[in-house]
């Protein structure tokens, strides 16, 4: 027997250096997508959440960042179409402002779904969520009363491999406004 193991000496050696890696390198990649994937679930609930809230605060003056952006701006034109000549340069500069306050009022609705904004931003730092969240595709449709929460943001991997280093996500959720 112990002729038979010195004639063996150093084949385990081989396959364990080969098997190891490969299965180490799989447990990092499954480790890198259920941290993204708890991320994604996270952001979903509580986009879900906050188009919700938004949804049960449907009166014209507590979503005026929503609802009033195409009467005030439709008014504002009528009264300066005549005095200046750049009305695009105008709309593009409102539009801007109302576009900013819209993204503040739904990161505000996501915090608050979240149980408070330091709650909600030391939960994206634990899912390792770079540079925020970007809400700028987000729409309303006044005629239906919808609301299209769209929210873009970006997932740094804890094991980058292959020279991926985070991965974009987009979700979105949807609400009709309560009348």
């Amino acid at each position: 027997m112990k002729r038979m193991l010195r004639e063996q000496n150093g084949v385990l050696t081989v396959e364990g250096s080969i098997v190891l890696p490969i299965f180490i390198f799989f447990i990092m990649i499954f480790l890198n997508f259920s941290q993204v994937y708890r991320a994604q679930n996270y952001i979903a609930h509580n986009l879900l959440q906050a188009s919700s809230l938004i949804a049960a605060e449907s009166y014209e003056q507590d979503v005026s960042a929503l609802a009033g952006a195409g009467t005030e701006l439709s008014k504002m034109f009528d009264n300066f179409s005549d005095m200046f000549k750049s009305s695009s340069q105008i709309q593009a500069e409102y539009t801007a402002d109302q576009a900013k306050s819209t993204q503040a009022l739904i990161a505000d609705k996501m915090a608050e779904a979240a149980g408070g904004q330091s709650i909600l931003e030391g939960n994206l730092k634990s899912f390792r969520v770079e540079d925020g969240m970007d809400f700028s595709r987000s729409t309303y449709d006044a005629g239906s009363r919808e609301i299209h929460i769209v929210v873009e943001y970006q997932v740094a991997f804890r094991y980058p491999f292959f020279g991926i280093d985070t991965i974009t996500l987009v979700q979105n959720a949807k609400a009709y406004l309560w009348r």
